[in-house]
């Protein structure tokens, strides 16, 4: 049986960093693989990663699209470091960065060395005899500066055989020479089954001259970070269906897609993942934390909020921006609305999740330590049936 444990791996980990979050309650589930081609920062990221319980190893590869003999350019500024070089204009600007609190300036975007690399694709690393204790990844996600997408391309056998998620940076303007934008990116990833879930824009702020505080406006987007989610309709590569889905699940639960999650465990059965919990080698968390949450959401009563078509008439959306006033007739909508589900059970399951303590599955994401998504999923059950009651004209308990 291949393992349940969740495998991540890290393109670019300087510092230790990973994107996968660090959840204290699943750490022991995970496996962290870190790539760093400048060998100079290893001993940095065995520095902060040694804490942590989850099993870490760390590879000083220059991962790329095809192997062969690249150079990687070394900025002041490490964090810049590449194998393209930087545009010379881009060399020239300033950036506010919110996270340091500093002007990233010409001087920090100076190269201080060129290395000549072997680079190699993660495809022949997950082959390679020397790791092949290391599991293919489940998450993968990259932060190389420029070299994403042809990485990706470089890992298309592995992504396709495990891969249900991936996280990485991406770029809206060319600041290294030949670099891809997100659109390009993008279009792979669709094309090879991954849909974009979020799109984070980093807070760095591009100006091509520097102004003085106080006279700084908002500066140009450069770049953010970009999460796909496996489209489910394209499983049919992948090697361990069952067991990749609920990788999915949690992986979707941890970063706030909890519809996916809930699609994810509604096509298995309870005594399926228990199946796979109890042949299991590795015991891990993350698989009774799905138990838990599938049997939870077994109970909940199935409301929903008001549609739009159950306010406006046909009539009525064609006039609502015109000059023409448009009515609500508030009982027509509860009418539609309780025609549809039963105006007993409705009211009584609104009443039943109408209550600001933690229910149902976010009593179950705060037993596993999952406090933010507990918190998220509770603010938008009080937002939702919020709105509900407003339309229905209803009372707050």
């Amino acid at each position: 049986m291949p393992t349940t444990l969740l495998t991540t791996h890290h393109v670019g980990g300087r510092a230790g960093t990973r994107t996968f979050p660090i959840l204290k309650y699943f750490e022991k589930d995970i496996v962290s693989v870190l790539y760093e081609a400048d060998e100079s920062a290893i001993s940095g990221i065995k520095k902060e990663t040694h804490h942590l319980p989850s099993k870490t190893v760390i590879l000083p590869d220059c991962l790329s699209g095809e192997a062969g003999k690249r150079n990687f350019y070394i900025y002041n500024n490490r964090y810049f470091s590449s194998l393209y070089p930087l545009k010379a204009e881009e060399t020239q600007t300033y950036s506010f960065d919110r996270q340091f609190g500093w002007d990233t300036d010409p001087k920090a975007l100076s190269l201080v060395e060129t290395l000549t690399l072997d680079t190699v694709t993660l495809d022949e690393v997950i082959k390679s005899e020397t790791i092949k204790d290391i599991p293919s990844p489940d998450f993968l996600s990259l932060d190389t500066q420029g070299s994403e997408l042809e990485i990706l391309k470089g890992g298309r056998i592995a992504i396709q055989n495990t891969v249900v998620a991936i996280a990485t940076e991406v770029s809206f303007t060319q600041m290294y020479e030949k670099q891809p934008l997100f659109g390009e990116l993008t279009d792979y990833l669709n094309e090879i089954g991954f849909e974009l879930a979020s799109l984070e824009i980093f807070n760095t702020e591009s100006h091509s001259r520097r102004m003085p505080v106080g006279l700084r406006g908002r500066g140009f987007v450069q770049s953010g970070e970009a999460l796909f989610l496996r489209k489910l309709s394209h499983y049919g590569t992948i090697e361990e269906k069952t067991i990749s889905l609920l990788k999915q699940a949690f992986i979707a639960f941890c970063f706030e897609f909890y519809d996916q999650t809930f699609d994810i465990l509604n096509s298995l059965s309870v005594k399926e993942i228990e199946e796979i919990v109890s042949k299991g080698t590795d015991k891990v968390n993350y698989l009774l934390f799905l138990i838990e949450l599938k049997k939870m959401s077994m109970n909940y009563p199935e409301i929903f909020p008001v549609k739009y078509s159950d306010i406006l008439t046909n009539e009525q959306g064609m006039t609502r921006f015109t000059s023409k006033e448009v009515n609500i007739n508030f009982k027509r909508i509860a009418k539609n609305h309780y025609e549809e589900f039963g105006e007993q059970y409705f009211r009584e399951g609104l009443k039943t999740l109408d209550t600001p303590e933690y229910f149902g599955v976010e009593e179950v994401a705060q037993a596993f330590d999952l406090m933010q998504q507990a918190n998220d999923l509770r603010r938008r059950r009080l937002e939702q049936i919020g709105a509900i009651k407003r339309w229905l004209t209803l009372e707050s308990n």
